[in-house]
């Protein structure tokens, strides 16, 4: 439940990401939210040196924060069910993705997924559909987070088997 010590956490963040959290309808993804986003900002404390209460966000046009006093330093979230992600660099832009794989909406291949994506997931046996949906869905969406462009730009155009070998996917049981 959403209680005290949220409300005592939640002034320790920004009234902007302040605002995102309180958006969500529902308490667990207000909890996600404002977890992960002290857990960036104790990362990013501890690897820039810069105390927390010091860190500086801004968030661009297409929602991507970028921290102004050591913009140097490159960060992006991901929370689903339970579980937060957060991926920190000090050399180059990251893009990352968590999704729990549940029965995949395979229908919205056709309008977010290359051709050859698409055919990726369809031409194993269907136990198998469900994890490769959620590979290339977790691919586009931390490729195109890395970007800061989001789905809105024709997805459709974007082959994440195409892409040099630098994702990380893994399953967690």
């Amino acid at each position: 439940d959403w209680g005290k010590r949220d409300m005592r956490l939640l002034q320790e963040i920004s009234a902007q990401r302040r605002k995102k959290v309180m958006s969500y309808c529902f308490q667990a993804d207000r909890k996600l939210s404002l977890y992960s986003a002290l857990l960036v900002r104790m990362e990013l404390s501890l690897l820039t040196g810069i105390p927390v209460g010091k860190l500086r966000f801004y968030s661009h046009f297409n929602q991507k924060p970028v921290l102004l006093n050591a913009p140097q330093a490159f960060f992006n979230l991901s929370h689903t069910k339970n579980m937060i992600l957060c991926g920190i660099s000090l050399k180059k832009a990251v893009g990352v993705d968590v999704e729990k794989i549940d029965a995949a909406p395979l229908d919205v291949m056709e309008y977010v997924f290359h051709a050859d994506e698409i055919k990726y997931v369809q031409c194993v046996p269907e136990n198998l559909k469900d994890i490769r949906f959620y590979e290339i869905w977790t691919r586009k969406e931390a490729y195109t987070k890395q970007l800061g462009i989001g789905f809105g730009d024709n997805p459709t155009k974007i082959n994440t088997l195409k892409l040099p070998p630098y994702f990380y996917t893994w399953k967690h049981e």
